[in-house]
């Protein structure tokens, strides 16, 4: 699911869509509400049985708006959920470049929340302007700095779906350019986020 979560302690609300890291986050905070030590265990159930403060409607104040790189997202619904016998999504027919034709379609790219576009949510934020936009590999400094400025002890954001991942690398080890550039064209706005992020918005 996408989710709005106020960091506790702080007056900041984050921001982060399906695929991008949600169960990590969700069980950060969960970790730093209850001084909970990780356990690998609770990662698939954490955000159905214990969700912390979750929006709805306008975000007002501090928002920071955690953005993933749309091949490297587009790669993980694959195989997480296309790919996947378990998947309700599973669809053995559909290979990478199916998808990618699938996801030309408007309709289709807004079916399923793991692969709608990431800039859908930023709707939400009262002011976009202000927001801070943070790629996954920055978003653990950056809530360090924030809990250490309050005095409170900052866990690990560990990704707790290792052990569960499907394959190895990142898109450019299963993608060709030609791809990557399909995937960026129809996710051009998540892509100028994510550029945001890194730093360097495109010109």
């Amino acid at each position: 699911m996408s989710y709005a979560i106020s960091l506790p302690y702080t007056d900041k609300t984050i921001v982060v869509n399906c695929k991008c890291g949600t169960d990590s986050i969700l069980t950060w905070v969960r970790q730093v509400i209850k001084g909970w030590t990780l356990d690998r265990s609770l990662a698939r159930n954490i955000h159905r049985r214990m969700r912390p403060a979750v929006h709805s409607g306008t975000i007002y104040g501090p928002t920071i708006f955690v953005v993933r790189d749309p091949a490297s997202r587009f790669l993980s619904c694959y195989y997480d959920r296309i790919n996947r016998k378990e998947a309700k999504t599973y669809n053995p027919h559909i290979t990478l470049d199916g998808f990618i034709e699938r996801l030309r379609k408007r309709s289709y790219r807004h079916s399923d929340e793991h692969w709608r576009p990431q800039f859908t949510m930023a709707k939400w934020i009262h002011d976009i302007d202000k927001a801070e936009f943070l790629t996954i590999g920055s978003l653990e400094r950056v809530l360090s700095t924030y809990l250490s400025d309050v005095g409170c002890p900052c866990p690990r954001l560990v990704n707790l779906k290792d052990s569960r991942r499907r394959y190895e690398g990142g898109p450019e080890d299963h993608l060709s350019p030609e791809q990557i550039l399909s995937i960026n064209e129809i996710y051009n706005k998540d892509y100028e986020l994510y550029q945001k992020a890194l730093g360097h918005p495109r010109s």
